[in-house]
């Protein structure tokens, strides 16, 4: 585990009231006002809902979110390959939305307004409840980069007469298991397109 996960892990766990242990949350009850707390909308709490509702209705921020899933991604897989890890796997998925949350809590508190207190403590704490890990985990489900980082890779190990299949559908076998995502059959698509010109 690496340490930003580690301390993203204690953190979340401190909050349900459990003890932190080597890797380990332990919790001896959890009581029903905290379980209600982690349910808003199918949210972790209302901060991190209202935080997702702006960040997924802002054009603006479709394209930094694409972008900063993509470097996570990159980051996270290098910073694997450096330890020897593969990757995959549940841990894998969490660096990455641990790496998207903290990115995107830099932009949000950089961007933070100048205003007079109480008002500054009050914005200061509804954003310190926020689950930027919930918001980073969102981010891959809805395959804002996913999908097309997915396709990408796919594509880059397609021999040239495998690419040039594509433009009319023709997938290999080889792959039919990586491409049950349509995003992602149809990003393939689309990039032999982009190479080989349309039909």
């Amino acid at each position: 585990m690496l340490p930003y996960e580690r301390e993203e892990l204690k953190k979340i766990c401190e909050r349900m009231g459990g003890k932190f242990e080597g890797d380990k949350c332990i919790v001896d009850h959890v009581n029903d006002d905290l379980r209600s707390h982690f349910n808003y909308h199918g949210w972790n709490n209302y901060e991190t809902w209202i935080m997702n509702l702006y960040l997924t209705n802002e054009e603006s921020w479709q394209e930094t979110m694409k972008n900063i899933g993509e470097e996570c991604r990159k980051e996270v897989e290098l910073e694997r390959l450096k330890s020897g890890m593969v990757a995959g796997g549940p841990s894998y998925r969490q660096e990455i939305a641990i790496c998207i949350g903290n990115r995107i809590k830099d932009i949000i508190e950089g961007n933070k307004p100048s205003i007079e207190e109480p008002y500054s403590s009050l914005l200061t704490s509804a954003l310190d409840e926020v689950n930027w890990t919930e918001l980073g985990d969102a981010i891959i489900t809805e395959g804002a980069f996913s999908a097309e980082s997915k396709a990408r890779k796919i594509y880059s190990e397609l021999s040239e007469s495998e690419r040039a299949g594509l433009r009319f559908g023709l997938f290999p076998a080889r792959i039919q298991e990586d491409i049950k995502d349509r995003k992602v059959m149809l990003k393939l698509m689309d990039l032999a397109q982009e190479e080989f010109g349309k039909l």
